[in-house]
């Protein structure tokens, strides 16, 4: 049916050319009320023509063949329409009547509504219907807006058997029947500006700064969809944006309108805001949003936006936009499995999250199925690269493999990225995982910080459990991330991707709110500690110029005597311990055994010890609790020389007097026979192949002498006076160790 040329033949006189058209119409199968509604003009024009009668006959027989056919709740709109278009009409009135009776059948006293409404003929069509489609679309706590004002108003009551509404206005409350408030009010959005405005401004406040657009639409809808900067200006300086700051939100805002695809700002001094509501609808931008989308991110970031504009119109979701959305998603998700790409959980869990916005049951039931046949799932776990699904991947992975899961969270919590951590940490929390194998887990991570680079910042940054973090402090943990940065610098088998993460990582972790606990770190610190993490900090230009330069600046300003030009000598300093790369490297192995063979071995004995009765009297589970004591004394003291640890580099090592990283020749002046020491740390000892502790007393002694200087030495078979004949560099002659 052409709806134009049917006007043009009722404005030529051609009634029943139409009539005929209109009947023709009734018999097409595929009948929507969406689509009779665009050829209620032909009503209209008939009534226009003098045909009032031609045009409610066509009415009513269109409701009463489009009833068997539509269901009532759709047929109300449509029905609505053509009564008001052709005016007083019985026969048009009972058929609209009869429709509000069939599709609101479960409404209490319906009938009270209906007659209060006047649609049998006491009130005029519009009137009656206004009050009806006003008063079916309130529950307590829903806003209205006044007709002849902006007066807000909320139900806070709806008297079930007179159809009363109880309402609170910013004057007071009142009671009103149902044409009295439909004649004085019209629903509103709860996000609706003069809503905000009178019953919650410091809400409307944050909307206005965090996303200022469904605000200023609503602003303009209300002024007649068009109103300039300056009108604008005027009512949001009243105590919402302080007018000193209005032109750099209004350069924000004025952005984010031009983004809109409905809001448009025009001119200049005033700009003149409009919205156009014939632009297309949201689910038609988003529709064309999603065509050009082809990964999760992207469809994540739809969804999301979908609904957080809905919402912000007061608008439902659109069901069959979702469903599509849903199918599309899944369709994807599929592929993806059948072809091993691990991104199929990923795209999985968002389809699921637009399953739970359709309201439907177990919308992760893929999900979990996944997870569940997968034979490692936490890997499918580490495959989301979108941040906020991680969560939702857990709550899946508890779902499909509960059994053992905290060991399997556990897992997951190690490598997870930073901004994840605390849910997992949490979501361990919460199904009780004890507290000492928390600090198992933390100690695994400090003692990996490379592999396990993302939970390390979690820990540097706090975790939401402070007692989380229990087992280990603040400046063991910058320590590790100095000495990881330290490490990555001489790895040249990282990949770049590990490397890229590891520095983004650090510079986030150090400057997190503003370097609070580099801050906190520091005001822990002596001056000898501080000394030499500023050495180190002076070396990272994986930092970044800008975290490098201001973490030197938070340390030299606490300890500014860092700059003063007498200095101890590196052997004579009690807060650093010198060691060389393969030293560290030993040591971090020898952490790593304690923490992951020796620690664990020993939570089995403990539990195993444990299995066999009375606690009291059994020496096994006693045994096993000291030996857990003193692993944790020398973990702890493992970790501390690991906090004073310094890379020794070969440029550290002087070349005109004895240094550490020194190899020195002595010769006894009594006997004419030379003797060969190396200087290193403890780590890196052996008295054997003659590598010496730089703080022994042997060492100390030798320390700082330069060649042809004699000094009296206290060796195995005597003391002596001995010369030093010469003196080389260990770290650049053997590639960095004793050799």
């Amino acid at each position: 049916m052409d709806v134009e040329g049917l006007v043009q033949l009722i404005g030529s006189g051609n009634v029943r050319t139409v009539e005929d058209a209109w009947l023709s119409a009734l018999t097409e199968e595929t009948a929507s009320a969406q689509g009779w509604m665009t050829r209620v003009p032909v009503l209209e024009a008939l009534v226009a023509a003098g045909k009032p009668g031609e045009a409610a006959e066509l009415a009513g027989t269109a409701l009463e063949s489009l009833r068997e056919r539509i269901a009532p709740a759709d047929m109300v709109p449509l029905a609505g329409a053509m009564l008001l278009a052709v005016g007083e009409a019985p026969d048009v009135r009972d058929a609209v009547l009869g429709l509000y009776e069939a599709a609101y059948a479960d409404r209490p006293n319906l009938p009270g509504l209906l007659e209060a409404s006047g649609l049998a003929g006491e009130k005029t069509p519009r009137r009656a219907l206004r009050t009806l489609e006003v008063c079916l679309s309130l529950s307590p706590g829903d806003f209205l807006i006044g007709r002849h004002d902006d007066s807000a108003a909320r139900v806070d009551a709806v008297e079930p058997d007179t159809w009363r509404f109880a309402v609170t206005t910013p004057k007071g409350s009142r009671t009103l029947d149902p044409t009295a408030l439909a004649d004085a009010y019209a629903p509103a959005a709860a996000d609706d500006y003069r809503v905000l405005a009178q019953f919650d401004r410091e809400r409307l406040a944050t909307l206005l700064e965090k996303d200022p657009v469904p605000i200023i639409r609503t602003i303009v809808r209300a002024h007649g969809d068009r109103m300039t900067g300056d009108d604008l200006e005027v009512l949001l300086t009243r105590g919402l944006v302080p007018p000193d700051q209005w032109t750099k939100w209004w350069s924000r805002a004025r952005g984010a309108l031009k983004r809109s695809a409905d809001m448009t700002v025009e001119g200049r001094n005033p700009y003149i805001i409009q919205y156009d509501p014939n632009a297309d609808s949201l689910e038609e931008q988003t529709r064309t949003s999603l065509a050009r989308i082809h990964d999760s991110a992207g469809s994540l970031k739809a969804l999301q936006t979908y609904l957080r504009e809905a919402r912000a119109r007061g608008t439902s979701p659109d069901p069959d936009l979702l469903r599509q959305m849903a199918v599309t998603l899944e369709d994807r998700a599929a592929r993806q499995h059948e072809t091993g790409n691990r991104l199929a959980l990923e795209t999985w869990l968002i389809a699921a999250r637009v399953r739970k916005a359709l309201g439907d049951a177990d919308p992760d039931a893929p999900a979990v199925a996944l997870l569940a046949a997968a034979d490692s799932p936490e890997d499918w776990i580490r495959a989301i690269e979108i941040n906020d699904l991680w969560d939702d991947g857990c709550a899946c992975l508890e779902k499909a493999r509960p059994e053992g899961i905290t060991g399997r969270l556990a897992d997951v919590l190690r490598t997870a990225p930073t901004a994840v951590c605390d849910d997992v940490a949490e979501r361990l929390a919460r199904l009780n995982f004890p507290p000492e194998e928390f600090d198992e887990l933390v100690q695994e991570i400090v003692a990996e910080p490379m592999e396990f680079h993302g939970a390390m910042f979690w820990l540097w940054q706090g975790p939401r459990r402070a007692d989380i973090a229990r087992s280990v402090t603040v400046p063991e943990l910058l320590h590790r991330i100095l000495v990881m940065l330290i490490e990555m610098k001489r790895n040249d088998k990282l990949d770049r991707e590990t490397v890229k993460a590891v520095r983004a990582g650090a510079r986030s972790a150090l400057s997190n709110r503003k370097y609070e606990r580099v801050r906190a770190c520091v005001e822990g610190m002596d001056l000898s500690v501080g000394r030499a993490v500023y050495a180190q900090v002076r070396r990272l230009e994986e930092l970044g110029r800008a975290v490098q330069e201001d973490v030197l600046k938070i340390i030299g300003d606490a300890f500014p005597a860092i700059f003063a030009r007498e200095k101890i000598e590196p052997w004579a300093d009690p807060a650093v311990l010198y060691v060389t790369s393969a030293g560290l490297a030993a040591k971090e192995a020898e952490i790593h055994d304690l923490v992951n063979v020796k620690m664990k071995e020993n939570a089995r004995a403990i539990g195993a010890a444990a299995e066999h009765g009375d606690l009291s009297e059994n020496s096994e589970y006693k045994f096993a609790l000291e030996e857990r004591d003193l692993l944790r004394a020398r973990l702890a003291q493992m970790n501390e020389q690991m906090a004073m640890a310094r890379i020794l580099e070969p440029e550290d090592v002087p070349t005109d007097r004895v240094g550490i990283g020194s190899r020195v020749v002595l010769r006894n002046e009594a006997t004419g026979a030379t003797r060969e020491l190396a200087i290193l740390s403890a780590w890196e000892a052996d008295v054997a192949r003659g590598v010496v502790n730089y703080k022994a007393p042997l060492a100390q002694a030798v320390l700082g002498r330069r060649p042809g200087d004699t000094v009296e030495l206290q060796f195995a078979d005597g003391l002596g006076a001995f010369v030093v004949e010469s003196i080389s560099n260990i770290l650049r002659d053997a590639g960095g160790g004793p050799g």
